[in-house]
């Protein structure tokens, strides 16, 4: 994702003055920065959005699986701006708008039963995937009877990413899904995020991004 959205920045006008992985000498390329975009590995996440907040950056977050770390990171909100989410594409955006009103809907509806199912390449580490659990949290929030959503898992070739919501009963069933194409309408979404973050202080999702939508 890091090399997406460095390939679309050019697109719209911007300049990469720094890529940083492993090499820790680089880092001092982020003074010549006005924001950072952070796509790397849920062990790194909050290392890289502390040195981030040392250089006084704001910092879109795009990696996943760092979650449990929210309340080490919500200080730092105080001095920098932070947007994070498991998934940038406005089109995810919108179908988990479509998962919460299905949801809030069929809390009356006793005869659905609920389950989940995400595909992605093999290359993505964590299972379920960020987005299956915002999926799941919408799910358990709005239907009583669901206290723990079943997120079906699987790895394999080069999917981009399906994410499917199922409601089975004795005599239909209801799907709601979300497939990726490609890994662009991604990298484009971490693009907006960070031109709307500049200038910025707080700790933002995307309902903080798209709150008209």
């Amino acid at each position: 994702m890091g090399k997406r959205v460095a390939e679309m920045a050019s697109e719209r006008g911007h300049e990469i003055v720094a890529r940083l992985g492993s090499n820790q000498d680089l880092w001092g390329q982020l003074s010549l920065a006005d924001i950072c975009v952070e796509f790397t590995r849920p062990e790194s996440a909050v290392e890289n959005i502390k040195r981030c907040a040392a250089l006084k950056k704001n910092v879109v977050v795009g990696t996943t699986g760092w979650y449990d770390h929210i309340e080490e990171i919500s200080p730092l909100a105080e001095e920098i701006g932070i947007l994070y989410a498991p998934n940038f594409s406005l089109g995810v955006f919108l179908w988990l708008k479509m998962v919460s009103y299905s949801a809030a809907l069929m809390n009356a509806f006793d005869d659905y039963e609920v389950g989940a199912l995400e595909f992605h390449h093999k290359q993505k580490l964590d299972a379920p995937s960020g987005t299956a659990q915002w999926m799941a949290n919408r799910v358990e929030e709005k239907i009583d009877r669901v206290k723990k959503l079943d997120v079906t898992s699987i790895r394999m070739g080069s999917l981009p990413g399906t994410h499917t919501l199922i409601y089975d009963s004795p005599v239909d069933t209801i799907t709601i899904q979300h497939e990726a194409r490609n890994p662009k309408g991604f990298a484009k979404g971490a693009l907006i995020a960070a031109e709307w973050l500049q200038g910025k202080k707080g700790l933002y999702t995307l309902e903080d991004l798209w709150k008209d939508v």
